[in-house]
């Protein structure tokens, strides 16, 4: 019999790390995004080919890049997601009665941040008896990004051979997510100047926010060695 699953999707990486602990505390398999990339609505699907859920909990933040909470388990509800809707939980810092009216028409649960764990650990029980273990789940494991903060040095392929300075917040040997403090355009490709478990030292930007006047966030992936 498998390990129960659970998703996470949080754009704060200590939360995604606070949240990842506490269901590896309670012997579940955690995947944790900043954003609902594991999920094919994110794609932009049509309808879920999957035979069987992903997970068997699934909880989302309110506010992510590209998509919101809500927006995920909408897009879910129209296109045959498999999981049931009572195993799933939006976490939001706000309430307002659209967001509320939008919970209680998808029949999910819903927890304020920051979260109250015995709340959490009570609906996580609830839930349980409504996971088949014996089910096989839609998608097989994928890589993880391991929540981190480690100073890197690194060039630009569009700004020649000056070098920036930045912040790893997560990591897998396939990539990692930047906080930079310079701008970086969708499809750049980074060098990596700082020794780090990487398959390359060479990425390329798949996405790109900007947070403040002149902070962005970057999600990387490495790509083979020139």
């Amino acid at each position: 019999m498998r390990k129960r699953r659970a998703i996470v999707f949080d754009d704060e990486p200590v939360v995604l790390l606070v949240l990842k602990d506490f269901f590896e505390t309670r012997g579940y398999e955690v995947l944790a995004f900043r954003e609902p990339v594991i999920c094919p609505v994110y794609g932009g699907i049509t309808e879920c080919t999957n035979k069987a859920p992903c997970g068997d909990i699934i909880l989302a933040d309110y506010g992510m890049p590209t998509m919101t909470g809500i927006e995920l388990f909408q897009a879910q509800a129209r296109n045959g997601c498999r999981l049931t809707s009572k195993n799933k939980a939006l976490l939001t810092g706000y309430r307002d009665d659209r967001r509320m009216q939008d919970i209680r028409d998808l029949g999910i649960a819903f927890f304020e941040k920051p979260v109250l764990f015995d709340k959490l650990g009570s609906w996580v029980d609830e839930c349980e008896p409504r996971m088949d273990l014996s089910l096989p789940l839609g998608i097989k494991r994928k890589e993880v990004r391991e929540c981190c903060s480690l100073e890197i040095s690194y060039t630009v392929s569009s700004s020649g051979s000056e070098l920036f300075r930045g912040t790893a917040i997560n990591m897998s040997p396939s990539g990692f997510c930047l906080r930079a403090s310079g701008p970086l355009m969708k499809e750049d490709t980074v060098f990596v100047q700082t020794a780090l478990p990487l398959l390359s030292p060479v990425a390329m930007v798949r996405w790109i926010e900007r947070t403040g006047q002149e902070d962005y966030f970057a999600g990387l992936q490495c790509s083979p060695a020139r």
